[in-house]
């Protein structure tokens, strides 16, 4: 996720409540906006109902002082009468300027002012003649009642539609309060779930993306562990056979048949570690990018037959049928041979490492269109198919488990796709799954662009060190067991040179049945085994004892592996002592003196 994507989001979700809060806000000062518009509607027409009701009654109040005046002829009575006139004038102002906002009653109270006029004008007149006789007031008195009633009436008419238009207003606004009542709790919750839901799920993509950051260099972090680990592993193993041969060759005790069989083994070592190294060597160039090429024009068939000569030794050795199919039609390409060489070479070594004895490896070199592919294919353990999107990923084998019969360290197939990928190649694997073999097919362009050169460096060769005293184990029977057969040897014949009567055991189930035949003192056991390992083997050894109720036997564990939940899970198992890959010879028989107890006199 992009940093300004969660920067939008976290800003979505700080601002989701704030922004709920201010719509809850503007819909409350609408509503009270709304209410004080009302109120103000009422108080206006309060205004003009109480100014129609009033004028209604200073029209009956001058009608009413008309009255006593044309009956009595006071004259203090039209001073009365005047002031009766004047008041229902006021009031009508005051009625004619408290609708001026309501255009519907300010046209009818116009109507109605035209007729209080008229009324007003008729009483003003009988008050100019004044009261003659009581014949001319009785008679004014009549043709004024008219004017009255009629202005009267138009004043109630006003009033009762003024009050029905009020009545009406109140209707509504009731309606519009229940229904604001509801809308507005219910709106202000709806958009705040939303917000809330909105911010919930930016929060939710958020902490996913993270923890997937978190999960990836935790993966990250356990492959490079393992990876780490893994190295220890195959340089302790090569160097474990290298200083047990080495040490036990310069002890003397050796003839021409262990000097040729040691030498070989140190050999052998000493390439694996060579290879090692210049992997890892590689993988740093290829992490920082500085692994090139030296490109030129390349026999690619030349390479081919030259890689597949380097590994018809090891193929025969395990009768292994190594087949080579080569298309006359394949072109000389650019490229760099030892890059490509190494790069072949990793696959045949990976298909003769994994190809069981009498199993078959082919190399097939041929040309199709503008591409050469070379496809080498065997009928080995194979690849589940779940694990073959990620054959080419960095340090993959670097976690296979233990006990593992073939490991690598999760380097080959990463430099080999990377240098194939630099010639401007492809590379890809097919594999019906486990137990089927394995076909990995590389398509090379016919001519590829230059690059720079780098030459590789040679690997550093070290001096053996001087030989240490060893403690003798005189007489001591201590059964070997690992399945490595160069290391059973290199062992046997190291404890055989100190006194002791080494059995070899290829693994658990051998060693278990030699206990009962040939009851031993000590036993040296490896841990990582194919099938049953060393855990398993002590682990069984130790419930036997319980189920016997017998003796205890010294058992001493050999490993690769150095961490603290390896040795952990070692003495977890039952075993006495352990001692870490590449064995000092020296080491070793002093563990293998401070665990054996009854054997203790023979030393």
């Amino acid at each position: 996720m992009q940093p300004d994507l969660v920067k939008r989001r976290l800003l979505t979700s700080v601002i989701s409540a704030p922004v709920a809060l201010a719509l809850l806000a503007g819909i409350l000062l609408w509503h009270l906006r709304v209410e004080r518009l009302y109120v103000n509607w009422l108080e206006g027409s309060g205004e003009v109902l109480s100014a129609a009701q009033s004028a209604g009654n200073r029209i009956l109040n001058a009608q009413d002082a008309l009255g006593k005046y044309l009956a009595s002829a006071d004259p203090a009575g039209s001073i009365a009468v005047q002031r009766a006139l004047d008041a229902a004038g006021d009031t009508f102002k005051r009625l004619l300027a408290s609708s001026s906002n309501n255009s519907a009653d300010e046209n009818r109270l116009t109507e109605i002012g035209v007729r209080e006029g008229r009324w007003a004008a008729a009483i003003q007149g009988v008050m100019d003649n004044g009261p003659d006789e009581s014949t001319r007031g009785t008679a004014a008195l009549t043709q004024i009642t008219p004017l009255t009633r009629s202005l009267l009436a138009s004043l109630d008419d006003f009033i009762d539609t003024h009050a029905e238009m009020v009545r009406a207003g109140l209707g509504r606004r009731h309606d519009e309060q229940t229904l604001v009542s509801w809308l507005v709790p219910i709106l202000a919750v709806a958009v705040a779930l939303v917000l809330m839901l909105i911010s919930w799920t930016d929060i939710g993509a958020i902490v996913r993306e993270y923890k997937r950051i978190l999960d990836d260099s935790e993966q990250a972090n356990l492959r490079t562990n393992n990876f780490l680990d893994t190295i220890s592993h195959e340089l302790r193993n090569q160097l474990n056979l290298i200083m047990l041969w080495s040490r036990l060759l310069l002890s003397g005790e050796r003839d021409a048949d262990s000097l040729k069989r040691g030498l070989n083994s140190i050999d052998r070592a000493a390439q694996v570690q060579a290879q090692l190294i210049e992997d890892l060597l590689d993988f740093a160039k290829i992490e920082s990018g500085r692994l090139l090429l030296e490109l030129r024009p390349t026999d690619l068939p030349a390479v081919v037959n030259a890689a597949v000569d380097t590994m018809a030794a090891a193929a025969e050795a395990r009768s292994i049928d190594l087949r080579v199919i080569i298309d006359p039609r394949a072109a000389t390409i650019q490229g760099d041979p030892q890059r490509l060489q190494q790069a072949l070479w990793n696959l045949l070594s990976n298909a003769v490492k994994f190809t069981p004895t009498g199993g078959r490896v082919q190399v097939q070199l041929a040309r199709i269109n503008s591409q050469v592919e070379l496809a080498v294919s065997d009928t080995g353990q194979g690849i589940a198919p779940s694990f073959l999107p990620h054959v080419f990923d960095r340090l993959w084998q670097a976690d296979a488990p233990a006990h593992a019969e073939k490991k690598g360290v999760g380097l080959g197939l990463t430099i080999v796709k990377y240098i194939v990928t630099m010639h401007g190649g492809t590379i890809s694997v097919q594999s019906d799954g486990l137990g089927k073999g394995t076909t990995f097919s590389v398509r090379l362009p016919i001519a590829t662009e230059g690059v720079r050169s780098q030459r590789r460096p040679n690997p550093t060769i070290v001096t053996t060190p001087d030989l240490a005293h060893i403690p003798r184990l005189n007489g001591l029977r201590i059964i070997v067991v690992d399945d490595d057969q160069e290391a059973t040897e290199a062992l046997r014949g190291l404890l055989k040179s100190l006194g002791a009567e080494p059995i070899v055991a290829d693994g658990a189930e051998r060693a278990l049945q030699l206990l009962a035949e040939h009851p031993p003192d000590a036993m040296v056991s490896d841990i990582a085994m194919p099938g049953r390992d060393g855990l398993s083997l002590a682990r069984e050894i130790r419930e036997r004892e319980n189920q016997a109720h017998s003796g205890h036997l010294p058992l001493v564990a050999l490993t690769a592996y150095g961490r603290v939940e390896d040795k952990v899970s070692i003495f977890s198992a039952g075993f006495d002592s352990h001692v870490i890959k590449p064995v000092d010879p020296a080491e070793l028989a002093g563990v293998i003196r401070s665990v054996v107890e009854p054997g203790g006199d023979k030393l």
